[in-house]
């Protein structure tokens, strides 16, 4: 997705509405995925699970860390919660004090639109019996079928796109997909407008769990570790911070080189929770951060795997 995304320079101006808060957001460049598909990716983006330590899934996530520091935790989703692949997903969801979903359908064929969380978000921020709170919103953003994803007035891209494999399906599959991250603009766009409104202080963080090819390594749309290809890992990643947040003075380099599977620490350094599992040189906003070498698959560099200079 990162790589379709006008705020990353792509060629169609798939991102408006966050290109004109560009100037209030950090994004950063080199953010990779461990995974190329959302179930693995997810389990290790939240607890203290990663390559070097996958067997850590089960020793405690970002919720359950929250939930000791008094945050009240909410997981709104667009995304189902049962079935065989949600079920790790929805367990680390329940862990919350509170949760919504919005579907039970399979997502391939879920046409609930993403913005319908918006209200759901709207009635978390007023409610205060919570000085502290921690939202995850997980949307379905461009998951397939692409055409799914945004509602008919989103239906802005219609020409013949840029594609290594060219032929009308190609054509109309890439539109869906643009269509689908310029809906995703307007609903992360809105995300930030109701916590700026909010006048207090506050972070959100965007990213996506995992990227997506589109005919241009392969003559395919979609993620598939088999035929794994660098857009399935890279992905968008970006902090908006209050003016009452930016105190805190991070430590921003927007060209560290990072893998998701530490946002663990980085999670909790932006909620400024200390704790003995919590690592400050595995969180990218931190002046203690280290890099490592991100491993993909069962053992290969991404740095190298895919022929970089």
């Amino acid at each position: 997705m990162y790589k379709r995304q006008g705020l990353y320079d792509y060629s169609r101006p798939t991102t408006p509405k966050l290109n004109s808060l560009k100037d209030e957001l950090i994004i950063y460049n080199d953010v990779i995925s461990p995974h190329a598909h959302s179930i693995a990716s997810i389990t290790k983006v939240f607890t203290l699970g990663n390559y070097e330590h996958p067997d850590k899934i089960g020793d405690g996530s970002i919720i359950q860390l929250a939930n000791k520091a008094n945050f009240e935790t909410v997981w709104l989703s667009n995304q189902r919660p049962i079935g065989i692949y949600e079920s790790l997903v929805t367990k680390i969801a329940l862990s919350s004090n509170k949760s919504k979903f919005l579907t039970t359908t399979y997502g391939v064929h879920s046409k609930v639109k993403d913005a319908e969380l918006l209200p759901e978000l709207e009635r978390v921020l007023s409610d205060d019996s919570s000085s502290k709170k921690f939202i995850i919103i997980h949307l379905m953003g461009t998951h397939t079928s692409y055409v799914n994803r945004y509602p008919d007035t989103f239906n802005k891209f219609k020409d013949t796109p840029f594609s290594n494999y060219k032929s009308d399906e190609t054509s109309r599959i890439i539109n869906h997909y643009d269509n689908a991250v310029l809906y995703t603009d307007f609903v992360v766009s809105e995300i930030i407008q109701k916590v700026k409104a909010l006048n207090t202080k506050s972070f959100v963080l965007y990213m996506s769990d995992h990227g997506e090819e589109l005919f241009k390594d392969r003559n395919m749309a979609g993620h598939n570790e088999d035929v794994s290809t660098q857009d399935m890992y890279d992905v968008p990643f970006l902090l908006w911070q209050s003016d009452d947040y930016k105190q805190k003075q991070l430590k921003i380099d927007v060209d560290r080189s990072y893998m998701l599977d530490d946002l663990f620490h980085s999670i909790a350094d932006l909620l400024e929770i200390s704790a003995k599992e919590v690592e400050e040189e595995r969180s990218i906003f931190n002046t203690a951060f280290k890099d490592r070498k991100r491993f993909i698959l069962q053992s290969s560099e991404y740095d190298t795997y895919f022929n970089f200079d």
